[in-house]
């Protein structure tokens, strides 16, 4: 039989009681031990223990899911994360990966491969973190980009029926260091936007060997692509209040000198961009 020991109600056992469960939530059992009156305690508290430590590194790989995992030791770094770290109180799965990455981040000499597969899970987690704190607008866009999608809403309809242009308002942007995410057989991140020649655009407003990338949320998942630097002042434009129309905000961003881009953009190529967001998700007309 279990035996439990109760805690004084008066208050002066709770520095001890803290620290035991702080100890056992990292899988130290031997200042707990002694206070179950129970020869069987240790067995059964490191037995306990692990199991739940078990549970948490098999969640944190359902929420990693580093892509082409940079780390050849992860397991090992997995089991010393949650020997050093306790689980918080009310944690999630993202919450406690996005500590992990940022425990990596802070403690070890990274590589720009693992950088960047940190900077996926970061991104990922903040999303969904985002997602959940704006959800009545993650709601509000997703029905319309769904409307969008299923009545075959398309760039030519939207201009000539006047209708107004919204950007996905869960998004979150990086800036990574290399292409080994970004390249098209990698099937990480969405290939880049590209103009009328074909090519790819290049990350002007961007330090050089820097590439932007957006993640944002979209019909229960995580979506990312690839855009070009002059593109981030733009969609933040695109997304301040009021909603114009697309008919509208092609005109403004065609002249010179408009206040809202570098350089002015070409009609054909803002619709190309509109048009793959909206593919994306990341776009919708309303």
């Amino acid at each position: 039989m279990k035996t439990t020991v109760p805690i004084d109600p008066t208050g002066k056992d709770q520095a001890t009681w803290t620290n035991v469960i702080r100890d056992l939530a990292v899988g130290r059992t031997l200042r707990a031990a002694p206070l179950a009156n129970s020869p069987n305690a240790a067995h059964w508290l490191a037995d306990f223990t692990r199991g739940n430590l078990l549970k948490r590194i098999d969640k944190l790989h359902d929420q990693l899911d580093l892509p082409a995992n940079p780390f050849a030791d992860l397991e090992h770094l997995l089991e010393r994360y949650v020997r050093e770290i306790p689980l918080r109180a009310f944690d999630i799965g993202t919450t406690d990966a996005a500590r992990f990455a940022r425990w990596l981040w802070r403690h070890f000499e990274l590589t720009p491969h693992q950088r960047d597969a940190l900077r996926v899970v970061r991104c990922r987690c903040a999303v969904e973190a985002l997602a959940r704190h704006q959800r009545l607008v993650y709601l509000r866009f997703h029905e319309r980009h769904q409307w969008n999608l299923s009545a075959g809403i398309g760039w030519d309809l939207a201009v000539r029926e006047g209708m107004k242009l919204m950007v996905n308002p869960v998004r979150i942007w990086s800036t990574f260091e290399t292409r080994w995410l970004l390249d098209e057989d990698a099937d990480v991140v969405a290939r880049p936007v590209r103009r009328r020649t074909g090519e790819p655009t290049s990350p002007l407003s961007l330090p050089r060997g820097r590439y932007g990338v957006v993640f944002y949320a979209i019909a229960g998942e995580i979506g990312s692509v690839e855009l070009a630097g002059e593109v981030r002042p733009v969609l933040n434009v695109l997304s301040g209040p009021p909603l114009r129309s697309v008919a509208e905000w092609t005109d403004r961003l065609a002249v010179s000198g408009n206040g809202l881009a570098a350089a002015p953009i070409e009609p054909a190529d803002f619709a190309e961009l509109i048009q793959v967001g909206v593919a994306c998700g990341l776009f919708a007309f309303a």
